[in-house]
């Protein structure tokens, strides 16, 4: 009798257990945002985070520039508010009507464009397959015909996002793509981790980078933001509005207010060495934002406005056909003034 007692005992614990997981990995669905746009919302006893839903007809996000899935548009912790709208208006189909954490393949030169010819198509990881236009080469502020959206499929927890995507077009690239959104358990903050694989019969040569528009507690920016990382900033000849900004041995600091509009852009001299790594400080509202790559920087650009400060790090990917690559960004978020 006892024994029976003990297994029924054990029984119920196991139960509770089972439970317990059970809600802890309770799906997530997509709701209207109060703009209207679908979103999930990922939250945990240090932050909640805000994310665009993909979906091709009423997603936020619907051009033809920016990887759709994953798209952070707000992050909140310790009363803190991270990212925001850049503009009073929105347009869905608007290359450049985005905030949060878009990210990019093939700023200069998407998969196949080089190997389309004009009417011929080309591909946009994270869209679909464009047309190219024209003899000249690609630009990123161009709007390509879109004539194909590849279609995603979305896993969602209340901690945790897994967006997969495949594409081809019939000069032999195509691919295989997951985007793993998570929350980190311990502190406030969230890492994203990229997984590309080559399933064409071409080699894939492309370029990506996270845009970060970062924008503390609606603050335009202004002299209360500063740039730090563990290297020597080096703006190259061609960088544009440097009367925004003074530089350190490792740091950049603004030191007038930033109008509307394009601002300033800044590329920099990197070596392969340099740590992936850069910390937005604002001191005025005590938050530091710390993003780092596990991958070696291929180049890095500091783009800015009025509304958003962009720390960009480009890694370079390369994968003959078969090959699989992932590369992880952490985000980190701090109320001290240092960087955590």
């Amino acid at each position: 009798m006892k024994q029976i007692s003990y297994v029924f005992r054990l029984g119920l614990l196991l139960l509770a257990v089972c439970c317990l997981h059970a809600c802890t990995q309770q799906p997530n669905v997509a709701q209207p945002s109060p703009d209207g746009y679908p979103e999930y919302i990922l939250s945990n006893a240090h932050m909640t985070i805000h994310v665009w839903d993909p979906d091709p007809n009423t997603g936020f996000v619907r051009a033809a520039r920016f990887d759709r899935s994953g798209i952070i548009s707000q992050a909140n912790f310790d009363h803190h508010t991270i990212f925001g709208p850049r503009k009073a208006a929105h347009d869905p189909l608007n290359q450049d009507d985005i905030y949060g954490t878009p990210d990019e393949f093939g700023i200069d030169a998407p998969l196949g464009y080089a190997q389309a010819k004009p009417g011929e198509t080309f591909l946009k990881i994270g869209v679909g397959r464009l047309r190219r236009i024209d003899d000249k080469p690609y630009a990123f502020f161009t709007k390509y015909p879109l004539v194909e959206v590849f279609p995603w499929t979305v896993h969602a927890t209340s901690t945790t996002l897994v967006f997969k995507q495949s594409g081809s077009d019939p000069k032999g690239f195509a691919y295989e793509y997951v985007k793993r959104l998570q929350l980190l358990p311990d502190r406030p903050g969230f890492a994203i981790i990229n997984t590309l694989k080559n399933t064409g019969t071409n080699p894939l040569s492309i370029d990506h980078y996270m845009h970060n528009f970062i924008l503390i507690d609606s603050q335009p920016i202004g002299p209360d933001y500063a740039v730090t990382f563990p290297w020597q900033p080096q703006p190259q000849p061609n960088a544009a509005g440097m009367s925004f900004l003074q530089i350190g041995t490792d740091s950049i600091k603004l030191i007038k207010d930033v109008p509307d509009g394009p601002s300033f852009w800044v590329p920099m001299t990197v070596n392969p060495k340099d740590a992936n790594c850069v910390t937005v400080l604002n001191p005025a509202r005590n938050v530091a934002i710390t993003i780092q790559g596990d991958r070696e920087l291929a180049r890095f650009t500091l783009y800015g406005e009025h509304n958003a400060i962009c720390p960009e790090a480009f890694v370079q990917i390369d994968l003959a056909p078969g090959q699989t690559t992932s590369w992880r960004t952490t985000y980190l978020f701090s109320t001290t003034r240092q960087t955590p």
